[in-house]
């Protein structure tokens, strides 16, 4: 045994053991209960199964029994899947939010707050962030762009979905996602379809992993 080493951890089961081995040992070894992190139940032949259970393992999905992958994914939702998932942090100093519609006793408030203050999302105007509003499928597309750097070398490869003339605006930001692989070659993106709970923490799994 080390000779800097004071304790001995055991883990077994969901229970940690600690003994102490220092000069001044206590008698009975320190028992601290850990949570049981089981896979999500409703998963077992879904395509999401493996990012879930990773991220739920992790610690950055909560721990539930079920993950719902056909959830609809609310603004504020998407707040909190990109603070846990992407290990955002507030700007220290950051200035309280002015939403009319988000109260500092709001459960999602610090998330709101560190997308905005980090320039992930805005409100849907000066006064309100519209947090129970779904997110399309373009809408989360963006927001996960803005996650990346810009490439010195963007691709000039002609993007592949053939429903986004109308989303010219934002070109930049699919093209990005698309160089990335955030999203895969399709012939459609659907970019006004609301996105799911499978297709959301996949899209911001791989742009935490790009």
């Amino acid at each position: 045994m080390p000779l800097n080493q004071d304790q001995i951890v055991v883990t077994f089961l969901n229970q940690k053991f600690i003994k102490d081995v220092s000069l001044n040992p206590r008698k009975e070894p320190v028992i601290v209960k850990q949570p049981v992190i089981e896979e999500f139940q409703d998963l077992k032949n879904h395509w999401v199964k493996d990012i879930a259970n990773k991220l739920k393992a992790s610690g950055k999905l909560d721990n539930t029994s079920n993950f719902d992958p056909n959830a609809k994914i609310s603004r504020a939702d998407l707040a909190k899947y990109l603070v846990k998932i992407n290990d955002l942090k507030t700007k220290v100093g950051a200035q309280d939010l002015t939403f009319s519609d988000v109260s500092k006793n709001d459960k999602d408030y610090a998330y709101i707050q560190a997308v905005t203050k980090n320039k992930l999302m805005k409100g849907m105007s000066k006064t309100t962030y519209d947090k129970n509003s779904n997110v399309t499928r373009i809408q989360a597309l963006i927001v996960a762009s803005r996650l990346l750097p810009d490439k010195e070398n963007a691709s000039n490869t002609s993007l592949p979905f053939q429903d986004i003339s109308k989303y010219k605006w934002a070109t930049k930001n699919i093209r990005k996602a698309y160089d990335y692989k955030l999203i895969s070659p399709s012939s459609k993106l659907n970019p006004k379809q609301e996105i799911t709970r499978a297709e959301l923490i996949t899209l911001l799994f791989r742009a935490s992993n790009a």
